[in-house]
């Protein structure tokens, strides 16, 4: 689902709604991208320690997840209503001007 932050670039690539919403979605998708890159890191340290521990890993990789997708499903609804709110956490950078 990451990439369909072209999408607004696609149908309004001018306007400030247009790149609000797709900065929103490249921000949703590097989070992502990074959130899984340390949560892979942290599941190699887990199982070195203990291989008990990548119950722990996989409780994070789950919540970490749940929240990105929530996340999505946040901003497509504010895309669906017109609205250009930032995304808790991780709306106020910009990428793309």
């Amino acid at each position: 689902m990451g990439i369909l932050f072209f999408l607004p670039l696609v149908v309004q690539p001018v306007t400030r709604y247009g790149k609000f919403h797709a900065n929103q979605g490249l921000l949703l998708l590097l989070t992502s991208i990074a959130g899984g890159i340390v949560i892979s890191i942290l599941s190699a340290l887990f199982m070195v320690i203990s291989w008990r521990m990548l119950f722990l890993s996989s409780i994070l990789y789950t919540v970490f997840y749940i929240g990105v997708a929530a996340l999505a499903v946040l901003g497509i609804v504010n895309a669906l209503q017109g609205k250009a709110k930032p995304l808790p956490v991780i709306g106020k950078l910009t990428l793309i001007k």
